[in-house]
C-alpha cells in the first residue's frame, strides 16, 4: 500500500533553477505560420536554453497589423499571463519591414498595480523582416542587444525569397517580479504597410512554494543518487504543470511550482509505477514523503506486465542496465523475483 505523509520541514542544500513557463498562444493564434515559412519549427522547441511552445493548429502564430500584409486581422492582441515572473521571452517578427528607424509597433506588459511598461518596436532597433537576407528593401539586421536570432530556414518558394533567409528572432526582458503580469499587449503602428508576428512566448515565473521530500523506494538495495522523478501538478485529470528532480544520495527531491492552490500531485520514478498524493497546498514551502512500493516498469508504459518481465529475461546476467530492479549492479533473479511479485499492478494516475 502506497504511504505518504507530510513533513514540516525538508528543507534541502540546492540552488534555485529557472522556472520556465510557456504560455499558451493557442487561442489568440490567427495566422499560419507555413504561409510564409517552408517548414517552421512548431511544437515544443527549445531556443537559447528556453523552452518554448508553438502552435502545432492550422493558425500557430499572432498576426497583428494596422492595414498591411495581414490586412483584416486586429491591430491589438492582449495575451492573459497572471504570474509573477523575473524575465520574459518572446519569438516576435516583423513582416514587410522595409524602412529602418520607424515606430513599427508596441509591446505593453500590464501589471496588477496597473503601471504598465511600455516597449516601442523601432524597425532596424528591435524589429526586421522575417526575410532577412536575398534582395530587396527590408530592414535584415536589429542592433538591440536583446534580441538575438535563434532559427533560421527556408521560406515558401514564392517571390523569390531566398533560400535560409527565413528567421526567428528573440526578443527578452527583466521584469518587475514584485508584481503580477497581468498580460501582454502587442500593438502594431504601422499603417498601410508591414505587420508583426508574435510565435511564442516564455516566461521565467517566480515560484508559487517549493515542494521537497524523500522517495523510499521499494525492492531497492542501490543508491538513489541520480534516479529521476517525474512530478505532475494535477487539478482533477488536467495537468497544470510538469516538473523532474534526481534524487540525491540520501533519496531526498526537490523542486519549485508557480501555481499556488490545492492539488494532487503524481509522482512517478523510473522504473516504478506513479503514485498520486491528493490534497497538496502550495502556497510556501512544503514538504512531502512518498514511499514508491511497486517496483518493476522497466519499460515505463506505467504497468507491470509480460513485457517487463521480458525485458529482465533479454538482459539477464548483464550490468549497468535498466533491468537491474534492486540496483545490485547485475540483472539476476532477485530483479525477475520483483516482476512476478507486482505483476499485473498499474500505476495511480
Amino acid at each position: 500500500m502506497r504511504k505518504c505523509y507530510f513533513a514540516a520541514a525538508l528543507l534541502l542544500p540546492t540552488f534555485a533553477a529557472a522556472s520556465y513557463v510557456p504560455i499558451d498562444l493557442s487561442a489568440y493564434c490567427n495566422f499560419s505560420l507555413s504561409s510564409l515559412y517552408a517548414a517552421p519549427p512548431t511544437g515544443s522547441q527549445v531556443f537559447a536554453g528556453v523552452p518554448f511552445r508553438i502552435g502545432t493548429g492550422a493558425n500557430n502564430t499572432i498576426a497583428t497589423d494596422d492595414g498591411g500584409m495581414f490586412a483584416g486581422l486586429p491591430e491589438t492582441q492582449a495575451i492573459s499571463v497572471n504570474k509573477k515572473a523575473y524575465s520574459i521571452f518572446l519569438i516576435l517578427d516583423g513582416a514587410y519591414v522595409h524602412q529602418a528607424n520607424q515606430t513599427w509597433g508596441r509591446l505593453t506588459f500590464t501589471y496588477d498595480s496597473g503601471v504598465p511598461r511600455v516597449v516601442t518596436l523601432t524597425s532596424g532597433f528591435n524589429i526586421r523582416d522575417w526575410v532577412a537576407s536575398g534582395s530587396g528593401q527590408s530592414v535584415r539586421t536589429t542592433s538591440a542587444l536583446y534580441v538575438q536570432e535563434i532559427y533560421r530556414g527556408d521560406p515558401q518558394p514564392i517571390n523569390n525569397w531566398a533560400p535560409g533567409s527565413a528567421v526567428f528572432d528573440l526578443m527578452s526582458f527583466t521584469l518587475d517580479s514584485t508584481r503580477v503580469l497581468k498580460s501582454v499587449t502587442l500593438e502594431d503602428l504601422r499603417p498601410s504597410t508591414g505587420g508583426l508576428m508574435l510565435s511564442a512566448m516564455t516566461i521565467d515565473a517566480v515560484p508559487a512554494a517549493t515542494v521537497s521530500g524523500h522517495a523510499d523506494l521499494a525492492n531497492f538495495v542501490g543508491s538513489p543518487a541520480g534516479i529521476n522523478v517525474d512530478f505532475f501538478l494535477m487539478n482533477g485529470d488536467t495537468v497544470i504543470e510538469t516538473h523532474s528532480s534526481a534524487l540525491d544520495a540520501s533519496g531526498y527531491f526537490y523542486f519549485e511550482v508557480t501555481e499556488a492552490g490545492t492539488f494532487d500531485i503524481v509522482a512517478k520514478p523510473s522504473h516504478w509505477l506513479s503514485t498520486r498524493i491528493p490534497g497538496v497546498t502550495l502556497q510556501n514551502d512544503v514538504g512531502i514523503n512518498i514511499s514508491f512500493d511497486w517496483n518493476g516498469d522497466i519499460v515505463s508504459d506505467n504497468l507491470i506486465d509480460e513485457q517487463d518481465v521480458w525485458m529482465v529475461f533479454l538482459n539477464f546476467r548483464k550490468t549497468a542496465n535498466p533491468a537491474d530492479l534492486d540496483g545490485s549492479g547485475r540483472v539476476d533473479l532477485w530483479d525477475l523475483n520483483v516482476t512476478f511479485l507486482n505483476f499485473d499492478l498499474q500505476g495511480e494516475t
